[in-house]
């Protein structure tokens, strides 16, 4: 009995393995049913695939291969993780005339106004508030026109909580950008965190009540706890509790 089998018509440059001589006698005595491809004569060699041939480009994100992302990963603007419709950003458009066109240049801007947590060393040319104001520029972090990456929305919400923000606008500003969904995530994470501070009970009741209480899909928005700094239990303290602080801009 002949066991038939076939050669690869395709030859690859790399990973050769020998078949040892006594599978297909085996294949032959028990009659095997395995595809042809499988059975190999005596001394048959089967080459496979160099590794990595058919590797997936990889998507950078702000900055250069920024978080270690691996191979294949494919971000996707925020606005498509929230199940809106994708705009194009005007804050965004006004950046760029400002020279500050990459997310980079946004963070590095909020750090240049206190937001020290996030300090990115990244080199621009400071603007002034009047010029492109804290609500502008927490507007434009918060924007779903972004790619989604928590580090924007983080930034923003340490900005925003600048006392001498101008809540209204912001949330108008916000409202344009798409962005109210988030702004209110922020904000419900300020009140748990602070709930005896007015400021976010105020942005709350600025928010429109629709975006207030619909509720964000899971794995999108930062965990409140990346807004704030948390100790952790000490041992010999009177009540063993964990301290919340939030993150605000420092003042220079």
């Amino acid at each position: 009995m002949v066991i038939p089998f076939c050669v690869p018509s395709r030859t690859f440059a790399q990973g050769v393995d020998k078949i040892p001589a006594g599978r297909a006698k085996t294949a032959a005595r028990s009659g095997s049913n395995s595809p042809a491809s499988d059975q190999f004569a005596p001394g048959q060699e089967k080459r496979y695939p160099r590794a990595g041939r058919f590797k997936m480009s990889r998507y950078p994100i702000i900055g250069k291969q920024r978080n270690g992302r691996e191979a294949g990963y494919e971000e996707k603007p925020l606005a498509r993780k929230l199940g809106l419709a994708p705009h194009i950003s005007f804050l965004r458009k006004k950046a760029e005339r400002l020279r500050l066109p990459d997310p980079d240049d946004w963070i590095a801007l909020a750090a240049h106004r206190g937001c020290l947590h996030y300090t990115n060393y990244h080199e621009i040319t400071p603007v002034s508030e009047t010029v492109f104001s804290n609500e502008e520029l927490s507007a434009l972090l918060l924007s779903s026109g972004n790619m989604h990456e928590p580090i924007l929305i983080r930034a923003a919400a340490q900005l925003l909580s600048d006392p001498k923000t101008d809540l209204p606008r912001l949330v108008r500003l916000c409202e344009m950008e798409h962005a109210l969904l988030t702004l209110a995530w922020i904000a419900k994470a300020g009140a748990q965190t602070e709930p005896e501070n007015p400021f976010w009970q105020t942005l709350l009741a600025e928010i429109p009540a629709k975006e207030r209480n619909r509720q964000p899909p899971v794995a999108v928005f930062p965990h409140p706890s990346r807004f704030r700094v948390e100790t952790g239990f000490q041992r010999y303290a009177p009540v063993k509790a964990i301290r919340k602080v939030w993150l605000r801009p420092t003042q220079r």
